[in-house]
């Protein structure tokens, strides 16, 4: 989904539209932040190399869910992972259990199969849409002669994450 108005058709809830909206309009706003406005809480805890964050059930978070991110990932990895997160959270993540989930894929031996890869891509991309989408992509890349390193910083992701966003949604 390249387009925020494709993610919002699949966003029953109109307040989780509204806080997917506002954070698009404020891209460098808090993706921690975000993830509380809908319910989830974030742990940061260290997880074995590799491993960036995964999504789980909780009793606790308001929504039954909390995202576990890596503490040793850098402020950029965390920062994606949680919308990454936040994605299979709305798209995916009350169709399976997260719990058997999150414990085996955490055991290093998961192969993901063709529907696990497509979700992760769409979460990806998710994430991505989220944040470059709108215009905000186009509008960093000229305010910021469009050097990548300084788009990362300024969207708080990692330069991976620009060139994804540069091929996906720059359009000159």
């Amino acid at each position: 989904m390249k387009r925020m108005k494709d993610i919002l058709r699949h966003i029953s809830n109109g307040n989780v539209a509204h806080a997917l909206r506002t954070f698009n309009a404020n891209p460098r706003s808090s993706a921690s932040g975000l993830a509380n406005a809908l319910g989830l809480s974030v742990e940061k805890t260290q997880l074995r190399r590799g491993r960036s964050g995964y999504l789980i059930q909780d009793e606790w978070s308001e929504a039954g869910y909390k995202i576990v991110v890596n503490s040793k990932d850098s402020f950029a990895r965390q920062r994606f992972t949680i919308l990454h997160e936040i994605f299979h959270f709305l798209l995916h993540g009350r169709d399976r259990d997260l719990i058997s989930d999150a414990q085996f894929r955490d055991t290093g031996l998961h192969l993901y199969n063709a529907d696990e890869l497509k979700e992760e891509r769409e979460a990806n991309q998710c994430a991505a849409t989220l944040l470059f989408s709108e215009g905000n992509l186009r509008r960093a890349m000229i305010g910021l002669d469009e050097n990548a390193a300084a788009v990362a910083k300024h969207f708080g992701v990692s330069e991976e994450v620009v060139r994804r966003g540069i091929r996906d949604h720059y359009h000159k």
